[in-house]
């Protein structure tokens, strides 16, 4: 799927994200993230949900190669590209 073009920045003007006091909340994940860091970038991508701006800001945050929270996205940035990636919460066996 070709990504839309960003002609310009300005579509961040209009980004639901604009103003929020916590903007750490859309950045990577650490290599093992815990609970409240997926907590955390849950609550930035439902702040995605309703934005206007999402495919500007996913074409942007592909092209730039960051990962993080990008247009209602978690992109990892490997090797070779970057990808969208599902948030999944690791679970731990307890001890018996």
């Amino acid at each position: 799927m070709p990504l839309p073009p960003v002609s310009s920045m300005s579509w961040q003007e209009r980004a639901a994200c604009r103003g929020i006091t916590d903007p750490g909340r859309f950045d990577r994940l650490g290599r093992l993230p815990n609970e409240w860091a997926i907590k955390r970038t849950l609550s930035a991508l439902k702040v995605c949900t309703t934005c206007p701006v999402q495919p500007d800001c996913l074409a942007f945050g592909m092209r730039s190669r960051s990962s993080g929270v990008y247009g209602g996205a978690y992109l990892v940035v490997g090797s070779r590209s970057v990808v969208p990636r599902p948030l999944k919460p690791t679970t731990r066996a307890s001890a018996a």
